[in-house]
């Protein structure tokens, strides 16, 4: 860590208060049945649990494919005669089709996303600025979160920094706390008198020296 930059206990430096909370990412949730699974007739429990087993073994060559299972693995639901799966990977359809190519028509899919991590802006709390460079500063859960990338957008008046970190799909576990982290942008002038917008929240953010004097 930088001398410049906010020490661990100025935690409200990196992750700021008041902001509206991060809209969550609805999942698409699972295909209906298909009309020929109702069709097919009764299906025994021992019938699908093999069948989960047959798909979670697998998992190589599924992930060579393109699919990546999630959660406690695929689940049997005896009522509909189904075996859940959740996955990431291609696209929804896509995933469904190679499914149920290998192991015939008694699946239902509960597709995530295309990938593991979904992109998510992320707010930051302050900033410091040193010739063209910009660096600020922001948190991420512990829960799985990642750093993932950032963009710089500026004009006369402001420049507007957005960052975006990996969220985890699916289940995650329950750690708490944030990791402090930074992310440094190049401008094409120096920053001067200009405002430094969050993208996220498209609010001005206060540099480091500022919100520690009205600390």
């Amino acid at each position: 860590m930088t001398p410049s930059a906010p020490t661990p206990e100025e935690r409200e430096a990196y992750v700021p208060r008041g902001d509206p909370p991060e809209p969550e990412v609805a999942d698409s949730g699972p295909f209906p049945a298909d009309a020929d699974i109702a069709d097919a007739g009764p299906v025994d429990e021992s019938t699908l649990w093999r069948l989960a087993e047959q798909i979670w073994g697998s998992e190589k060559e599924l992930r060579a494919a393109g699919l990546e299972l999630l959660g406690e693995g695929p689940m049997p639901d005896e009522e509909l005669g189904v075996v859940d799966v959740q996955c990431v990977g291609l696209d929804r359809e896509r995933a469904l089709h190679v499914l149920r190519e290998r192991f015939g028509p008694r699946i239902r899919v509960d597709w995530l996303g295309p990938e593991t991590y979904r992109p998510v802006a992320r707010a930051f709390g302050t900033w410091t600025a040193e010739g063209r460079e910009l660096t600020v500063f922001y948190g991420i859960d512990r829960n799985g979160e990642r750093e993932r990338s950032w963009a710089v957008v500026e004009d006369d008046d402001a420049v507007t920094v957005t960052v975006t970190i990996g969220q985890p799909v699916g289940g995650t576990t329950l750690i708490g706390g944030h990791r402090l982290c930074s992310a440094t942008v190049s401008l094409a002038r120096g920053l001067g008198d200009r405002r430094v917008i969050d993208g996220a929240t498209g609010r001005e953010r206060p540099s480091l020296a500022a919100w520690r004097a009205q600390r």
